[in-house]
């Protein structure tokens, strides 16, 4: 009987540490998705004025990162998977800038004198000249 009743004792002890770890990593879900549910929006003509990126620098990259969630390389093409700002919170504006943004990239890889470096720090992508030299160690190249 005494068995049982230690047995039991750890397993709700068990049960309590779970719960606990669980509703810790529920909070920092919750928070993360809030982090990630501001509307992001830069006033403004993006194209014919680029020094506004440049003073909404911040909005740009959190705009940015949260876009590049749903941003693949398929075929040596960007592909994303997302047809508007509106369905992950960041305005059209941006939206439609950092689109246009990705297929310029993509024109420039259908000359064959292209290609796609990631940066390994922070996984971004740069399409640049096959001539370019760029540091192995910082950079790998996706074919």
């Amino acid at each position: 009987m005494r068995k049982v009743i230690q047995i039991s004792i750890v397993y709700i002890l068990l049960l309590c540490a779970s719960c606990s770890y669980f509703s810790k990593n529920r909070a920092n879900d919750i928070e993360r998705m809030n982090k990630d549910s501001v509307f992001l929006d830069i006033k403004g003509n993006l194209l014919e004025d680029p020094s506004l990126l440049w003073k909404n620098k911040d909005v740009y990259d959190k705009a940015l990162e949260r876009m590049e969630k749903h941003l693949s390389i398929v075929n040596g093409r960007f592909k994303w998977d997302i047809t508007s700002g509106k369905s992950i919170n960041v305005s059209e504006n941006l939206y439609d800038y950092i689109v246009q943004y990705w297929n310029h990239e993509n024109s420039l890889l259908e000359d064959e004198d292209y290609m796609i470096l990631r940066f390994k720090a922070n996984k971004r992508c740069l399409v640049v000249p096959k001539t370019t030299q760029k540091d192995t160690i910082k950079w790998e190249r996706i074919d």
